[in-house]
């Protein structure tokens, strides 16, 4: 008779050589592209190579340069993202972070689920506009961009004059790269759609966690942007 020991051990191997194989399907992806239409006017807020610079400097102890006179082009110029040939850009991935803050308020959905099923392709996408007559979209392909003077804060919190580009009637295509087996084009385009409610992209979007505001609000569906684009001139 084997003693208890010996008898442990024969029942895990025996347990073990009865465990179910697992098996792993091997990975399928879609693609799709998704033309985004903004609702309210975007801002861009890009952190310029000479902030940047100065914070390093601060960081490692160099002598604070004089205080320069300020040029309101440059700092405007200088908040917008560019493309290698110069076209206005703007990041991608912030269309996947709105979807990732909005899945929670959707029932059943997760942003676990989310990060594993999307993936935005491009790093900076191109901004285009719209123009609406009547009924009808036109799509253009040159950004329709301002600059404007509102306030903002500094690296060290304080109150200063900003001068920002602010994108009117803009419009994007987003190239966004799914797991089928996990989310459906339909859901993401959905998705899409309550992301732009919800959260929106850009500087004081609803989501924004310093200063949450009614901009970069967008929608991928042109039945919704002129119903909301009505209702804007009704209100106004």
């Amino acid at each position: 008779m084997k003693g208890k020991p010996e008898q442990k051990k024969e029942e895990k191997k025996e347990a073990k050589s009865k465990r179910a194989v697992v098996e792993i399907a091997p990975p399928r992806y879609d693609d799709l592209v998704v033309e985004i239409f903004g609702v309210s006017d975007l801002i861009q807020e890009h952190f310029s190579t000479k902030a940047r610079k100065a914070i390093e400097d601060k960081h490692q102890g160099k002598a604070t340069a004089p205080r320069e006179m300020r040029d309101p082009s440059a700092e405007y110029e200088a908040l917008k993202y560019r493309l290698p040939d110069g076209r206005d850009a703007m990041k991608s991935a912030a269309f996947q972070e709105s979807c990732i803050f909005t899945a929670p308020t959707l029932p059943g959905l997760y942003k676990t689920t989310v990060k594993s099923a999307i993936r935005v392709l491009d790093f900076l996408i191109p901004i285009q506009s719209y123009e609406v007559r009547g009924k009808k979209i036109i799509r253009r392909t040159e950004a329709n961009v301002r600059m404007v003077t509102d306030e903002g804060k500094d690296a060290n919190g304080g109150f200063r004059i900003m001068y920002r580009p602010y994108y009117a009637n803009w419009r994007v295509l987003v190239r966004i790269r799914f797991r089928p087996d996990l989310m459906t084009a339909e859901q993401i385009v959905n998705l899409l759609n309550h992301s732009g409610f919800s959260s929106g992209v850009g500087a004081h979007r609803p989501s924004s966690p310093k200063k949450s505001g009614p901009f970069g609000m967008f929608t991928t569906s042109e039945a919704q942007l002129l119903r909301a684009l009505e209702s804007a001139e009704k209100t106004a």
